[in-house]
């Protein structure tokens, strides 16, 4: 007996044995003999892809001041494919305080196909699970992780608006009102904060009580300062 084989719906049988996912038909041959006629019969049968249940993935962590990776990597053998990372929100380097989520679609190889399953604990990003997995309609798979970086640290102030009273008289308190700072983080962003009910609590000024000798007054936010010039005490 011979065997032959073709892809189902093909009339071109060939010796090869079929390894690739797909519908095929199998033809047995039996040679004629002097004792016996020969005869064909044919079956048809189905390989099924391989399925992936789960997935390893590493991505360069979001960390304050660093620039996005748009590259993952996988485990050697992993049979898929990982597509460039795509972050949101996107930023050209990571700010301080911020959940950013990275997405990264796997593409299975040929003859692989994902588990319709899609648990999370069975897709891994730097060995801890994903924060969500989703099977798309091309037989994709697409894995989100949220990373949350350090929070920002103030780094420097500078006064942007003068506060509206500038002239006092001798044993004056200082009056804040009208002022507005700008804050500089350690991440480059920076911030404009007016002095107000909300914000009170966070500014010092010295001196608080103005004498003849007062022009200029030190104005501390968060334990970082700058100078108020221009002050005039009678």
């Amino acid at each position: 007996v011979s065997y032959v084989y073709a892809e189902k719906g093909s009339s071109e049988f060939t010796e090869t044995v079929p390894v690739d996912a797909g519908e095929y038909v199998i033809k047995a041959i039996v040679s004629e003999t002097d004792s016996y006629p020969g005869c064909e019969a044919t079956a048809e049968f189905r390989i099924y892809p391989a399925v992936i249940s789960g997935a390893n993935i590493q991505i360069q962590t979001a960390m304050k001041n660093g620039e996005p990776a748009l590259v993952a990597s996988v485990e050697n053998n992993a049979h898929y494919t990982a597509g460039s990372v795509i972050w949101s929100p996107e930023h050209a380097k990571f700010i301080g305080g911020t959940t950013y989520t990275a997405s990264v679609t796997l593409s299975p190889d040929e003859n692989y196909v994902f588990n319709e399953e899609t648990d999370t604990s069975k897709y891994l990003v730097n060995t801890t699970n994903a924060t969500n997995v989703i099977l798309n309609a091309d037989g994709t798979i697409t894995v989100t992780k949220a990373f949350t970086t350090d929070e920002r640290t103030l780094s420097s102030i500078e006064v942007k608006e003068y506060p509206m009273k500038k002239t006092y008289n001798y044993g004056e308190n200082f009056d804040p009102t009208g002022l507005i700072i700008v804050a500089t983080y350690d991440d480059g962003t920076t911030a404009e904060i007016s002095y107000g009910e909300g914000t009170a609590a966070s500014f010092l000024f010295e001196p608080a009580v103005l004498t003849v000798d007062t022009t200029t007054v030190i104005v501390a936010y968060n334990g970082k300062t700058a100078s108020i010039d221009g002050i005039v005490v009678n």
